[in-house]
Parts: C-alpha cells; structure tokens; sequence
C-alpha cells in the first residue's frame, strides 16, 4: 500500500470513519513498516495495546 493511501486511512481513522476491520489493517501496516512507532503517540501506545491483546503482530524485525 502507498503512503498516500496509508495516510487516508490514518485521517479517515482519525475522523471516526473505520470500521475494525479497516484500523486493525491500518495499524498492522503501520507496524510492519515501523512508521507507527514515529508517530504521535496515540498511534505508538494502541499498536502496543493491540499487540499484546493479540488483534496485531509485531513486525517480523522486532522480533529479532
């Protein structure tokens, strides 16, 4: 997915416009390519929430 269409989706979550679905997508993409943990922290602290609750997994490089 381009970063463009990433950041429609970061501004269309903001808004409330998602569906779970959708933000859980969202935030595995922006896991898998570490720009989540760059972000405000909103985004850095529920990407570790759904982490650990196991909706999202860490990226392949975290965990080495």
């Amino acid at each position: 997915m381009a970063n463009l269409q990433l950041f429609d989706m970061m501004m269309e979550y903001e808004e409330g416009n998602l569906s779970e679905a959708e933000m859980l997508e969202m935030f595995q993409l922006l896991i898998d390519n570490g720009m989540v943990w760059s972000l405000q922290g909103m985004y850095g602290r529920t990407a570790k929430t759904l982490i650990e609750f196991g909706y999202c997994r860490p990226a392949m490089s975290q965990l080495n």
